[in-house]
């Protein structure tokens, strides 16, 4: 079924009022034709309680003794069978005078068999689970705490603080675990009929004197036989989970989570014979009654009976109709299989099945197969959720729709089963915007995924993709020219940096001097353009300045090759102050302040004056600027005289000669030195053999060396 807030609100309604209506006002004529009890292996438990006044049905004529409890229906069903009447004061946060549990907490705080949790609260209204309920009923009898009870399947499980508890009241018979797997589930919520029986037990053993029939030496009841298997009814709601401390004094413990696909519990469950001989001349099918029809949810009970005993197989109606289909179906996890005795309701849960059309057969003891029950379709449950823990609304263009997010834990995974919810975002388009609509769609896997829906998507219209912000390599700018009356300055931008693959974008660059003057140490400004069909989804790189612009009044020729002399080439600019007539020619002379290799080097630029009345004037003062650069000479060789071949020595090395170094300045100080290397060390032919020349001496700086000599006829010859 689908576990709607209304129909849990209406089953909690139901379950206060067939707990809490007082007698006057009680339907106490409904109770002789309950439904639900017939058959059930509670019946003769609950059909007492009724007659007593400690427990009554449902408005619509049902018990649903499969039911959970709440911790408060739990306290009331004690008061009412214990007799506590009297009250202690009470003051717990999640609980107010005028709540209808007030008076059956105070009863039992006064009786002394409940106390609060650490944080002040009492928790009255959270189902009550089977370990939770030895506990309580441990104080009630003060039982031997120090007895050992029945080893379970699953006593691992039990939490420590109910461990002595669990062993007390197993070992005195008042609870019991299952049959059909040895499990206690101690983390699962007591049913009504369970709650009935075993405060029936409870108040046995409190009645009980000690030369009692049916008490052992040690003052515990024998053994009583085990139930046959429950039906349970279909819940109507999901049950909470179960906060596990009494103790005020204790810390919190961890809450025992469920087992994996757990069926619904049934105390002590008799198995269908298997020990007998199977009868060869039984071929009668047996016949299956009382089946679940329709649509039923993922975790709910289908129920059946058989009238012969042997086996309940709940499959997919697309099973093989042979005992050796049905077993696989089981084996795989896809099928449930249930042992039952004849003529007995039972009930298979569905939990840990995938949502499909499924069908019921029974299996008589002669493995004859029943015909199959109408379809049962198993709905699977629909995941609810709440906002992404975290999305990224916001976020820079990068031409794609995604956005970030992480899910929130998803609502309704029944305890025990492995599902994940992933999340996933993405906007309406990658497009620039603001109030874009961002769904968040979710997706599950896990073992158990088949038995869910995903949760529906989320969507949000508060999303926003921004301009993306480029950056460029450093662009190739002229930070010199002749003075020309502009403010322009010669530039190539450099590579774009950021644009998301497959973009239509391009950069342009301009760049300015200052002011058009002659001068140094000025400032020229690049100022960078985006063109194309995507250009406007980003922002073009920001200005790039530069303090080191210079605008001369002469043509000066600020690089040159290395040549052993400081000579810069000036052509002197215009010149003022001559008056008319007279005869003087201004000549200008660049020097650099050393002649090596280097960059950003000064040049002094002087004046001289020649003419009939030179004389007369005085020179344009001198000048410097700090832009210069002289670049390395390449250097030239003739052929070097390699040999080619020698015997195989292990080694790469190769023999060589170097040839005459050419255009080296007179004077200067620079050595050549070669090696020759094979490809390889191995033997063989039309082997590659490379020369290397590096340089040396005082004056090698401003030099390249030659570049490398390489043949491909060496020979390496095999010992």
């Amino acid at each position: 079924m689908n576990h709607t807030p209304g129909k849990l609100f209406l089953s909690t309604l139901m379950i206060v009022t067939a707990l809490y209506t007082s007698a006057g006002t009680a339907t106490v004529s409904a109770a002789p034709s309950l439904t639900g009890i017939t058959g059930h292996w509670a019946q003769d438990e609950i059909t007492d309680w009724m007659d007593k006044g400690f427990i009554q049905g449902y408005a619509d004529g049902s018990f649903k003794p499969d039911n959970s409890l709440k911790r408060a229906e739990f306290m009331a069903l004690i008061n009412r069978a214990f007799g506590f009447t009297e009250a202690a004061p009470v003051s717990y946060k999640d609980l107010s005078s005028s709540n209808w549990a007030y008076a059956e907490v105070a009863k039992a705080v006064k009786a002394g068999y409940i106390k609060g949790y650490s944080d002040g609260t009492i928790g009255s209204g959270k189902t009550i689970s089977r370990q939770e309920a030895a506990v309580i009923i441990n104080r009630l009898l003060k039982l031997d705490a120090g007895k050992t009870g029945t080893l379970f399947s699953d006593s691992r499980e039990i939490a420590p603080w109910a461990l002595s508890s669990v062993h007390a009241v197993t070992s005195a018979g008042v609870m019991k675990g299952y049959s059909e797997d040895n499990s206690f589930r101690p983390g699962r919520d007591i049913t009504r009929a369970e709650a009935v029986v075993s405060l029936t037990r409870t108040k046995t053993i409190e009645a009980a004197p000690s030369s009692t029939p049916g008490i052992d030496d040690a003052g515990t009841p024998s053994a009583t036989a085990s139930p046959t298997a429950s039906p349970t009814a279909t819940p109507t709601a999901t049950p909470t989970p179960v906060y596990n401390v009494y103790e005020p004094s204790l810390p919190t413990p961890t809450p025992t989570p469920i087992p994996t696909t757990v069926p619904e519990p049934t105390p002590t469950a008799t198995p269908a014979p298997t020990a007998e001989p199977v009868d060869p001349g039984d071929t009668s099918a047996p016949l299956l009654t009382s089946v679940t029809h329709g649509a039923v949810s993922v975790g709910d009970n289908v129920y059946g009976t058989s009238n012969e005993a042997g086996y309940l197989y709940l499959v997919p109606s697309t099973v093989a109709v042979t005992t050796a289909g049905l077993e696989n179906s089981v084996l795989a996890a896809q099928g449930k299989k249930l042992a039952v005795t004849a003529s007995v309701y039972s009930s298979l849960n569905t939990q840990g099945l995938p949502a499909n059309d499924y069908v019921l057969y029974a299996v008589d003891s002669s493995g004859n197969i029943s015909a199959p029950s109408s379809t049962i379709e198993l709905t699977a449950i629909e995941l609810t959720i709440g906002l992404p823990v975290s999305l990224t609304e916001s976020k820079i263009y990068d031409g794609t729709a995604t956005a970030a997010v992480t899910a929130d834990s998803p609502l309704g995974i029944l305890n025990g089963d492995e599902v994940e919810v992933h999340a996933s975002a993405s906007y309406d388009s990658a497009a620039l915007g603001v109030n874009k609509a961002i769904t968040v769609s979710y997706t599950l896997s896990g073992a158990q995924a088949a038995s869910y829906i995903a949760p529906a998507p989320t969507i949000v219209n508060t999303g926003s993709i921004t301009l993306n912000q480029l950056t460029i390599e450093t662009p190739d700018l002229t930070l010199a020219k002749f003075k020309d009356g502009t403010t322009a300055a010669a530039v190539a931008p450099g590579q774009l940096i950021g644009i998301v693959s497959g973009d239509d974008v391009s950069v342009s660059a301009v760049a300015n001097y200052d002011t058009s003057a002659v001068g140094t140490n000025k400032t020229i400004t690049v100022i960078y353009t985006l063109s194309g069909a995507d250009a406007g989804n980003y922002i073009a790189p920001v200005n790039y300045v530069v303090t080191t612009g210079e605008i001369d009044r002469d043509q000066i020729t600020r690089t040159r090759i290395y040549d052993g002399t400081t000579a810069a080439a000036v052509t002197a600019g215009a010149v003022t102050g001559i008056f008319p007539g007279d005869d003087v020619t201004v000549h200008a002379a660049g020097t650099y302040s050393d002649a090596n290799v280097g960059v950003n080097k000064l040049i002094t630029i002087s004046y001289s004056l020649t003419g009939l009345d030179a004389g007369n004037y005085y020179p344009p003062a001198s000048y410097t600027i700090s832009t210069g650069i002289i670049t390395a000479l390449q250097l030239n060789i003739t052929a070097p005289v390699i040999t080619e071949s020698k015997l195989f020595d292990g080694t790469r090395s190769a023999q060589v000669t170097p040839g005459t170094l050419n255009g080296i300045i007179p004077g200067d100080d620079v050595t050549l030195s070669a090696t020759a290397t094979y490809s390889d060390a191995a033997a063989g032919s039309g082997k590659l053999i490379t020369v290397v020349y590096t340089l040396s001496g005082d004056d090698a700086g401003n030099y390249r060396a030659p570049g490398n000599d390489m043949i491909t006829t060496g020979v390496i010859v095999a010992p």
